[in-house]
């Protein structure tokens, strides 16, 4: 289940530090890495990220199965946290994926950040 607290504490740091559109570089920089298309505009809100995202990943669990798992690996997703993953509603659990996803990119970008 997506943890709220946390996703806010994540906004929250996203807007504060101004990690916004390198959040969204990294996205597609992982994407691009996996060879999945995606398109997020840079000036996208963390809504509409975790939205594009969700609706991706729905389409490559139905029907690319491994570019999902080659995505998963590239961005760096643990096993134990798709364990986590609680539901057998293909929507939910592409939405919970997304959040790992998000939450994964942001961890990126707000090390690369720190400690630069």
């Amino acid at each position: 289940m997506i943890d709220f607290e946390k996703s806010q504490e994540i906004f929250r740091k996203l807007q504060e530090f101004s990690l916004q559109e390198k959040l969204v570089l990294q996205i597609k920089k992982d994407f691009k890495r996996s060879n999945v298309s995606l398109v997020i505009p840079i000036s996208s809100s963390n809504k509409d990220i975790l939205q594009l995202l969700q609706e991706k990943l729905y389409v490559l669990l139905l029907e690319k199965f491994d570019d999902y798992l080659n995505l998963l690996y590239v961005i760096d997703i643990s096993e134990n946290s798709l364990k986590k993953v609680q539901t057998n509603d293909i929507v939910e659990v592409s939405k919970e994926v997304a959040f790992l996803v998000f939450e994964r990119e942001f961890q990126k970008v707000w090390f690369k950040n720190q400690y630069r």
